[in-house]
């Protein structure tokens, strides 16, 4: 019963890496560690929760779990070795927990739902309205070379369009680098 606790961990890690997605943009400075790493761990809470997937504590993180895996997939949209492992994690355990079978079929039809409707949803508005970003700037077009101020208070970023895009062009965007946060 007691190993069953480490699986609260799994919707606090979801909720973090979804408000890191919706408040920052990553840079990391090592991919393929970091996605590595970010795969690892997403195995370990299945196998915890799996080995504990009868008790009620792992019960409810399987029914919390494919609401944070939706934030994650809506805030880093295309950012797809962010949204992939837990959505997967969240699905299987979600299916293989001790929950009822009616319990399953309700809250599984909502998510369902809520993952076609949203996605749906987000693509739409991305048709119509552009890019959805903090900045209103494609990150995507954002340079990694950048420019400080002596002070090191202020980043010039530089935003180059896509050659093929027939009104291309180049953005300047000056930001304050207090806001910075590195993590391990």
């Amino acid at each position: 019963f007691g190993v069953s606790f480490l699986s609260i961990a799994y919707p606090v890690f979801l909720g973090f890496v979804a408000w890191l997605f919706m408040g920052y943009y990553l840079e990391p400075t090592h991919q393929g560690a970091l996605v590595t790493l970010y795969i690892f761990i997403n195995i370990i809470f299945f196998g915890i929760m799996l080995f504990t997937r009868k008790q009620i504590v792992t019960r409810i993180v399987a029914i919390i779990s494919p609401f944070l895996a939706f934030a994650i997939l809506l805030f880093g949209f295309g950012n797809w070795f962010a949204a992939v492992p837990p959505i997967v994690v969240s699905v299987l355990i979600f299916l293989l927990s001790g929950a009822g079978e009616t319990t399953k079929i309700i809250i599984g039809t909502i998510y369902l739902l809520m993952y076609v409707v949203g996605v749906l949803v987000y693509l739409t508005f991305k048709m119509l309205f552009g890019n959805i970003t903090l900045m209103d700037v494609d990150l995507s077009a954002r340079s990694t070379s950048y420019r400080y101020s002596p002070d090191k208070q202020y980043r010039i970023v530089l935003y180059v369009d896509p050659e093929g895009d027939t009104s291309r062009s180049v953005s300047f965007y000056l930001e304050e680098t207090d806001g910075d946060i590195s993590l391990p």
